[in-house]
């Protein structure tokens, strides 16, 4: 009996928690006018088509189809995106032996003529481990760059996001985990500004509480750089389920400043 010692490849589904064969799902997402008063809203519905291997084959929005389809390995071979009928970009992504996309190439239409081309190259460490992801415009030059750290759990513990030039920090995010993997804890810094976020979960892993706390970085009058914390900000998450174990409805509030709801996402799940 041969044994396989390589780690099966996580679908779609895998990926986002999502329990039993699915074949679409719909949501509709709500979210509060922050410059209107409390109780305004808008609304974005979002779907997605699933094949019976867990992957995404489709994905519509208001304005954007994406559509997918997949070679025998279960990587990307063709994306295309419509609004309406017509093409407006397409991808194409070469991979290595262990299914890690080493360089994408993403093209924006317009017309029959390409507007924008992008490049994207990958670099992985010897356990998958996306450790460098750099951009290119369509002429070469660099746009942008991204450097990633991990613990020998294989979570991402930092992140440096590097501007035009490659060298010039934009932010750094780091993040610490609990014993199940979740993220406990995410700080990102950039030059203005600092985020903490503190997370809280439930026994199926679901985040039930966010705690927000931010600094502002601003220069007094005699030059000298100075920090201005503003208030925390706890977020109370809540779930609905299903009988095969999915959340269908997830409403976030802040409880100190409203009784309004930040956001509710309601999904409708359609199993095969």
């Amino acid at each position: 009996m041969e044994l396989n010692s390589e780690p099966e490849k996580e679908n779609d589904l895998q990926k986002y928690n999502i329990i039993g064969q699915v074949k679409s799902i719909k949501t509709t997402s709500t979210n509060q006018k922050l410059e209107d008063t409390p109780g305004a809203y808008t609304k974005h519905v979002r779907k997605v088509k699933y094949n019976q291997d867990g992957y995404i084959t489709e994905s519509t929005d208001s304005t954007v189809k994406i559509i997918l389809k997949y070679d025998k390995n279960g990587n990307i071979e063709e994306e295309k995106r419509y609004n309406g009928d017509k093409l407006i970009a397409y991808a194409e992504s070469k991979y290595d032996n262990n299914g890690n996309v080493l360089e994408r190439l993403f093209f924006e239409k317009n017309g029959n003529d390409i507007k924008n081309t992008f490049k994207w190259i990958k670099r992985y460490d010897d356990n998958n481990n996306l450790v460098e992801e750099s951009v290119f415009d369509g002429n070469g030059s660099p746009d942008g760059k991204s450097v990633f750290k991990y613990d020998t759990n294989g979570n991402r513990i930092e992140e440096l996001s590097y501007e035009l030039d490659g060298k010039s920090l934009n932010y750094k995010a780091t993040f610490t985990y609990d014993e199940k993997g979740n993220v406990k804890e995410r700080y990102i810094k950039d030059n203005e500004s600092a985020y903490i976020s503190k997370f809280k979960y439930d026994d199926k892993n679901n985040c039930i509480e966010i705690s927000e706390l931010s600094t502002k970085f601003k220069t007094d009058d005699n030059g000298s750089i100075v920090e201005v914390k503003e208030p925390a900000t706890v977020k109370e998450v809540k779930y609905k389920y299903d009988e095969k174990g999915n959340w269908t409805k997830l409403t976030v509030t802040v409880p100190e400043e409203s009784t309004y709801p930040v956001s509710i996402e309601e999904r409708v799940i359609e199993y095969y």
